[in-house]
């Protein structure tokens, strides 16, 4: 197919899109409807209308595009968006050289007299000066450490997403989480921080072991963008 042949095919494209939309539109919409690029769409459209085949007017900053003679004015006007109303730049009126008024030069401000050093406390005493004490900034409390309360305890850390997890961590099924939380981790401390979690992962020598291994990783979910968190079940050590 020559040049002219595919220039000919595009045309028919935009022809049926315009009839089968029934309104005008704009380059940008066309080029998004067809998949073309803006210059694609603006070359072909350029063409059209050298040979009388489409029209355009302008809205705003918009042209629209539009078969000719398929819209009579009143029927072109209501499909068209309203035209905003325009605004004129205000000009500045320019003072004239004999209006210019020359303001003389303000004399220099006298603060109010500062009364005797030795008479501050006695004005602080019957109120008429009040003298600015500095304040002070409470500092925080140094936060106790908790202790676990159970002998075994659970410590939950933000791990990442599902996606990234360990090549050795496996998805625990449903039987085994249930099993798994009501048998070994309800009522360890810090069991209230994953208690909602209903998604394991445990790592796969300790299945492999017939074990659930002291690491896990929990999440609500299996979806790779879950926020996923990792649990170690630890021992409180003994007091010496």
């Amino acid at each position: 197919m020559g040049r002219k042949g595919m220039l000919e095919k595009d045309v028919q494209i935009l022809k049926r899109l315009l009839t089968e939309q029934d309104r005008p539109m704009t380059i940008n919409e066309m080029s998004e409807v067809l998949g073309r690029s803006y210059a694609q769409i603006y070359n072909i459209l350029l063409y059209m209308g050298a040979v009388d085949i489409v029209d355009r007017v302008k809205r705003g900053k918009r042209h629209f595009y539009y078969l000719k003679g398929a819209y009579d004015e009143n029927r072109l006007a209501a499909m068209l968006p309203r035209p905003g109303p325009t605004r004129r730049p205000r000009r500045r009126a320019k003072p004239s050289k004999s209006s210019e008024h020359v303001s003389p030069p303000e004399a220099p401000a006298v603060g109010h007299p500062k009364p005797p050093s030795n008479m501050l406390p006695a004005l602080a005493v019957i109120g008429l000066y009040k003298e600015k004490k500095a304040k002070r900034e409470r500092r925080p409390e140094p936060k106790p450490v908790r202790e676990p309360s159970t002998p075994i305890f659970l410590t939950v850390e933000r791990r990442g997403r599902v996606r990234y997890l360990p090549k050795e961590a496996r998805l625990l099924s449903g039987s085994d989480t249930a099993y798994l939380k009501d048998h070994y981790l309800r009522g360890l401390d810090g069991y209230g921080e994953i208690g909602r979690f209903n998604t394991f992962f445990a790592e796969a020598n300790a299945l492999k072991s017939g074990e659930y291994g002291n690491l896990f990783y929990v999440a609500m979910d299996t979806n790779p963008w879950t926020k996923i968190y990792k649990v170690t079940v630890e021992r409180r050590a003994r007091a010496l």
